[in-house]
């Protein structure tokens, strides 16, 4: 069983469930079920709960052999449950920089799958970029985004990262659309480069009742700054911006895969070390609003179109 933090018909789950069902149409025999907690996107801590009590009830009723937890809520509503118990396998997918949480490192049946980290092909995006600094002056690069667990969880990764030869001088969330517009407003004079993060959880106004429209928001601030903007989550492209980099859900749901062949074959998860997923995936806009981005070497074309993360709207 497949267990999801995120709702099902959010684009970084669908990527990953299709590179974990292609990985395993060998393995006939493995019959493969999804829950999804949609945990991330709802405020309710009641609800959280509710559905993590929802989620341990359809593994006691289905008994599958296998659990793959994907996402923090996954981890600790559902993880911390079956840690240790006899008859269950677990692997935690798509962590980040640290174990899931304390003693999940020294539990007899879990094996672990590190998200990649993708600062290092950020770096050599910007390395193509129409430099507009001499070579001996830093480009320096902001990360903005909102303050939802995703954002927390990006900003602890790129803090930890080596940024040379350019230096990441601010790693910045707000709450509302105002304090977005007022960062990005003035953004031009301190850096060079805008990272934007998370940008899901922003909210229209101080009372934090409504959530600003993505694509309003992404298209205002793609229209409302003169540096190139570069997100560090799938959606952004799909939301009018120009240029993302992420870690591979496909390369996520692929490794998953091949970790569970493993274990039905005969291998136990104290076997298998804790793998570092290096995948990557860029997406782009057909047609990028920023000059800088639409010079990119048409390397970056070819690569979207091939993995189909080519925007053409």
């Amino acid at each position: 069983m497949v267990v999801h933090s995120l709702p099902e018909k959010d684009t970084w789950i669908e990527d990953f469930n299709t590179g974990f069902q292609r990985n395993l149409l060998s393995e006939n025999h493995v019959t493969i079920s999804y829950q999804y907690l949609e945990s991330k996107f709802n405020l309710s801590e009641i609800n959280k709960l509710k559905n993590g009590v929802l989620t341990r009830q359809t593994i006691d009723r289905l008994n599958p052999d296998l659990l793959v937890l994907c996402g923090s809520n996954a981890q600790e509503l559902i993880g911390r449950t079956y840690m240790n118990r006899p008859g269950k396998k677990i692997i935690f997918c798509d962590l980040n920089t640290t174990f899931p949480g304390q003693d999940y490192d020294e539990a007899r049946n879990v094996t672990n799958i590190f998200r990649s980290n993708p600062a290092n092909a950020i770096k050599e995006l910007i390395s193509f970029l129409p430099a507009k600094k001499s070579p001996r002056e830093k480009i320096k690069i902001i990360l903005l985004g909102d303050n939802s667990d995703l954002s927390k969880i990006i900003k602890q990764t790129f803090s930890a990262a080596d940024w040379s030869p350019y230096s990441l001088i601010d790693l910045m969330t707000v709450n509302t659309f105002e304090d977005w517009k007022e960062v990005v407003s003035s953004i031009a004079d301190k850096a060079d480069i805008l990272l934007v993060s998370n940008y899901k959880k922003i909210y229209t106004d101080d009372s934090q009742t409504v959530l600003k429209n993505s694509q309003e928001l992404i298209n205002w601030t793609t229209q409302n700054t003169t540096i190139p903007v570069i997100g560090c989550v799938d959606s952004f492209v799909h939301d009018g911006g120009d240029i993302a980099v992420t870690s591979s859900p496909l390369g996520q749901g692929e490794t998953a895969a091949q970790v569970v062949h493993r274990l039905l074959h005969g291998e136990n998860t104290t076997d298998i070390l804790p793998i570092h997923n290096q995948d990557y995936l860029v997406y782009l806009n057909n047609k990028p609003k920023s000059p800088q981005i639409s010079k990119l070497p048409s390397i970056y074309h070819a690569f979207a179109q091939a993995m189909e993360t080519f925007e053409k709207k």
